[in-house]
């Protein structure tokens, strides 16, 4: 038996290598497709920042959705620590183009939100702003101020 499950002398299971060779394949085909038939992952630098932005595109009947956006480890220059944001379903528009301001909270005395804008550009390219404001009792706590970003599938 040269593919499967084989025993040695002493009793033990071994691999055979066509079965360690299909379950490597099989492996690095579903690790490298995307989970959803039109959805793209885009991953770039905010220009300015340590931070970096994640974002999936999807495509479904004609319509393009910013599936979710994620910005990390976005820099607080005015204030303590650094932001991190995601926004779900943002609408793109015909011509690319795509803006978000989104509530992220009000926490007892604390409110957050986030402002995104981008274009998806050809070559699976993108680029655009993002902004991050935190405050408590009316103080900024964080405030990013408007930081442009550019990213690629």
């Amino acid at each position: 038996m040269q593919g499967g499950i084989q025993s040695t002398r002493s009793g033990r299971r071994t691999r055979g290598p066509a079965t360690v060779v299909a379950a490597l394949l099989s492996t690095l085909l579903f690790s490298v497709l995307p989970a959803q038939a039109g959805e793209k992952y885009y991953e770039g630098d905010i220009i300015g920042s340590s931070g970096f932005i994640e974002m999936v595109v999807v495509r479904d009947h004609g319509k393009v959705t910013v599936e979710h956006f994620h910005a990390d480890d976005l820099d607080c220059p005015e204030g303590t620590g650094d932001a991190n944001f995601g926004i779900r379903e943002i609408k793109v528009k015909d011509n690319g183009r795509f803006n978000e301001t989104k509530s992220l909270g009000y926490h007892g005395r604390s409110h957050q939100y986030a402002k995104v804008r981008g274009r998806l550009r050809p070559g699976g390219r993108a680029k655009g702003t993002v902004l991050y404001h935190g405050s408590f009792d009316g103080v900024g706590i964080c405030d990013t101020g408007t930081r442009m970003w550019k990213a690629q599938r």
